[in-house]
């Protein structure tokens, strides 16, 4: 998938499905020296990566509720849940949170 890179990271996302498992094997090399092969098992995109933040959010309020609007940072295969985490203004260690489904 990546070969050669000079990067500490790979991005192989476009080669991949988000459920997926895999095997993975990477090692360090700089000119004839090379490091031992170190294997990161079971990787699985959908659980081992982090998503970044949602592109647009929009957040109103209700007498007993809160309407919530936004946009993935991509576009999302489901089932894709984001936690939404909320309290009462003014409040110590009451917060809430909600699982959103997209």
């Amino acid at each position: 998938m990546c070969v050669n890179i000079t990067e500490t990271q790979c991005d192989f996302t476009d080669k991949i499905q988000p459920f997926w498992r895999g095997h993975y094997m990477v090692r360090a090399e700089l000119g004839e020296q090379r490091s031992s092969w170190v294997q990161v098992s079971d990787f699985q995109a959908s659980k081992h990566t982090k998503i970044g933040p949602v592109q647009s959010l929009v957040v109103q309020p209700h007498a007993k509720a809160l309407t919530v609007d936004f946009s993935p940072p991509f576009p999302s295969e489901p089932p894709l849940r984001y936690l939404l985490y909320y309290w009462k203004e003014g409040a110590e260690n009451k917060v809430r949170d909600w699982g959103l489904w997209c």
